[in-house]
Order: structure tokens, then C-alpha cells, then sequence
């Protein structure tokens, strides 16, 4: 990853001065300017210099003790900059919001303006007195709505998405190294588990992080290149990896498992420009990230995910990819079989005539699951091909797949699964 491409990351995530901000600088000082100008055709016509000159000193009176309150809110703040609410520290929703120059600068201004403002009063220059008032207010009033931004818990949500999907179209961009910018992005979704709050908000927040990646630019038109599928399932894979390595207990998990569940189901029902094999990939990503996991009871969601939420005209294909991951885990070390969900599973039809008609799905599903592992192009090839034949019924050197296939024979490879079936 060269320096430019981190540059770009690092812009994403630290900007100075976001562009919004620079706006409501450049809006302050033309209240500012307005200010003066409405007070100077009405007020000063009414009242003589010293009268003018009072009621100036009684608003920076007023000026100072607001300054108090500004002072003491951001000496909170900062005792706890580092508070995680939604996964994230909140110095870095500001940095989100207005850039990470955005708050110290506001505060320099008010503390700095008010002795120019006291000079300006003894100086007798009301105008420019009044014009420096009402900057620092509108300046002290931006500090505090600032703060309030990075604790909101709506705002939290919206700003992390939107960071997320810079994140994600950067990764989109051709000639991007994906696997070192994914080392240098914030990972939000491996923060939620350990972020402080109560679990609805966080699960809103995974439940918009995995819809992302179909909020982002022309998806559907995306969807038929090779770089969008490699990208998007490492952005399922890596970011419910992370998920699932810090949600340990029972109670947590089950959740989880609900807001996939959910997923899901939305997907299946509510996208109607999506293609098959952007349902394969979105599920094999979450299948693959649970059976990688060491958490508990991902058996048995696995099974209810792909018997339940994953739909029947592509269900043989999702349990084919299912088990062709199993042969790779195989491969890297390990053994994750599970005999009653290979016999749960609603396979319908006959297995190698399924494998058949799917060779160039799995072929491409194979090549993005080895680059997770880092494996030579020697043990791809070869790792594949015994895999694809064990599995066609041709012969067998894949151990998995083979026992795979024994537990499909004794359970019976034919199925005619009815409504009364087990849901599990």
C-alpha cells in the first residue's frame, strides 16, 4: 500500500476541516456582518455612543458567563473523550462530523475573542465590538452542539455509516490493495460488542453496518464484477469475524444470531434488482464467519440459517457452497463436521447433478475464500479440483467431502422435505 493510498485513508477518517464545517465558519461571520449592519440602521439611530456602548458591555457580561459554561462542558468532554457509546471513541465522531481540528479551534476562538472583544469596548469601537459578540456566541453555540453530536446516539449511527461507506468505495476503487486498507480502516463493527449501552442501540447499529454495502453507489450494477463480490464478502466475512470473536456468552450471541436471522430475511424479500449470486456470497459470508468462529451453538445456527432464512430456489447451491467450505477449513487446520446439521440440512435432488451445474460459482467462491487463507495457487488448483470431483461423485482424495457424503447415505440423499418438517 503506497503512502498516497494511505493518505486517502487517513482522509477519510482524519480530516482537518470537513467541508461542512468550513461552511458554518464562513455562515458565522455573515450573521456577524448582518448583525452589525441591521443594528446599525436601527439601533444607533436611537440611541447616543455611551448608551450603545453599555448595552454592549452588559452582553459581554453575558458573553462571559456562557464562556464558563462552554469551558467547563468541554473540560467534561475531554475527561471523556475516550468513552466507547457506539464502538467508537467520541473524540472520533467529531472527527466524523467537522474534523478532528474542528473543536480546539472553536475553543481558541472563544477564549481568544473575549479579551480582543473587552480591548474593542475601551477602544470604543462598538461596531466592531458587537460584530465580535456575536461570532463568539454563535462560536460557543457550535462547541456545545458539537459535543451533543458525538454523544447522540442517532447522530453516532448516521455518521458511522456514512464513514463506512467511504470506507467501503475506497476499497471498491480499482488498483486499491484491500488487504492493507482493511488494516488501516476503523473497524466499527468489532467495537459494538464491547461499546457501552444497552443492546438495542447496538444492534440497530450491526443491523445498518450489514446493510451498507446495498446503500453504496449503483450496487446492482456493481454486483457483476469480481472486485465488487471480493470486496464485499471480505466486508461481511471480516467485519461478523470480528463480531463474533468479541460476543462470547450465550445470551450475547443468541441476539446476534436474531439481527442475522432478520438480515436475512430482508434481503431475501426486499431486494428486487439483487442476483442470485450476490444471495450466495451475502450468505456464505455470514456462514463462513460463524463456522470460522470458536463461538458457541454455530452448528445449529448455521442449520436454521440455510433451512430457514435462505431461499429454496437457491437453497441446494448455498448447501454445496456450505460444504465446499468445509473442505478449505479442512485444509487450513480445521475440523468443524457437524453430523446432525449435514443430516439437517433440505438438500433436495441429487447432489453431484447439483455440483455439475454450479462448477464456475464454486470455482469463484473459492478463489475469494483462499485469499482469506493465504494459500498458494498449487494447493488452490489441487484443492479444488479433489473437492469439485469428491463432491460430483467422480472419485474421492477430499476426506471432508467424503464424510460429508457418508452422512448424506445414511440419512438419505433423496428428501422430499414437506411443510411438517422440523424447523431445526
Amino acid at each position: 500500500m503506497d503512502k498516497q493510498q494511505k493518505k486517502r485513508v487517513e482522509k477519510i477518517i482524519y480530516a482537518g476541516f470537513r467541508w461542512k464545517f468550513v461552511l458554518v465558519l464562513f455562515l458565522v461571520f455573515a450573521v456577524a456582518v448582518l448583525t452589525v449592519q441591521v443594528t446599525r440602521s436601527h439601533l444607533a439611530l436611537k440611541m447616543d455612543r455611551c448608551t450603545l456602548n453599555g448595552v454592549l458591555t452588559a452582553y459581554y457580561e453575558l458573553l462571559i458567563a456562557t464562556s464558563a459554561i462552554v469551558t467547563a462542558t468541554v473540560v467534561l468532554f475531554y475527561t471523556i473523550i475516550d468513552n466507547r457509546r457506539m464502538g467508537i471513541a467520541n473524540r472520533m465522531v467529531i472527527s466524523y462530523y467537522a474534523g478532528r481540528y474542528a473543536l480546539p479551534l472553536c475553543f481558541m476562538l472563544t477564549l481568544i475573542g473575549l479579551p480582543v472583544i473587552h480591548i474593542l469596548l475601551d477602544m470604543k469601537k462598538n461596531y466592531m465590538a458587537e460584530a465580535g459578540i456575536a461570532i463568539i456566541f454563535t462560536v460557543q453555540l457550535g462547541i456545545i452542539a458539537l459535543i451533543l453530536v458525538a454523544t447522540s446516539y442517532r447522530c453516532n449511527i448516521y455518521l458511522i455509516c456514512k464513514i463506512e461507506k467511504r470506507q467501503l468505495n475506497l476499497m471498491l476503487e480499482d488498483g486499491m490493495e484491500d488487504e492493507f486498507l482493511w488494516m488501516y480502516m476503523v473497524h466499527h463493527m468489532e467495537g459494538i460488542a464491547t461499546a457501552e449501552g444497552i443492546f438495542l442501540e447496538k444492534s440497530q447499529l450491526i443491523h445498518k453496518l450489514l446493510k451498507v454495502p446495498l446503500e453504496t453507489g449503483n450496487w446492482r450494477d456493481k454486483q457483476e464484477t469480481g472486485r465488487w463480490r471480493r470486496v464485499i464478502y471480505k466486508y461481511y466475512y471480516m467485519n461478523l469475524a470480528s463480531l463474533f470473536r468479541q460476543v462470547r456468552e450465550d445470551q450475547g450471541l443468541e441476539k446476534i444470531y436474531t439481527i442475522l436471522y432478520e438480515f436475512a430475511s430482508e434481503i431475501t424479500e426486499g431486494n428486487s434488482g439483487m442476483k442470485p449470486q450476490t444471495y450466495l456470497l451475502i450468505n456464505s459470508a455470514i456462514l463462513n464467519a460463524a463456522l470460522d468462529s470458536e463461538i458457541v451453538g454455530k452448528s445449529g445456527f448455521c442449520a436454521y440459517f440455510i433451512n430457514q432464512y435462505v431461499d429454496a430456489q437457491i437453497r441446494n447451491e448455498q448447501i454445496v457452497l456450505f460444504y465446499l467450505f468445509h473442505d478449505l477449513m479442512y485444509r487450513a487446520g480445521h475440523d468443524a463436521i457437524n453430523r446432525e446439521v449435514v443430516q439437517s440440512l433440505k438438500f433436495v435432488g441429487n447432489l453431484g447433478d447439483v455440483v455439475k451445474n454450479m462448477r464456475g460459482n464454486c470455482l469463484e467462491f473459492w478463489e475469494i475464500w483462499c485469499e482469506q487463507y493465504g494459500m498458494s495457487r498449487q494447493v488452490r488448483v489441487a484443492g479444488f479440483c479433489n473437492a469439485m470431483l469428491t463432491l460430483e461423485g467422480e472419485y474421492g482424495k477430499s476426506y471432508p467431502v467424503l464424510y460429508i457424503k457418508s452422512l448424506l447415505h445414511k440419512r438419505g440423499e433423496y428428501i422430499d422435505y414437506s411443510e411438517n418438517t422440523a424447523e431445526k
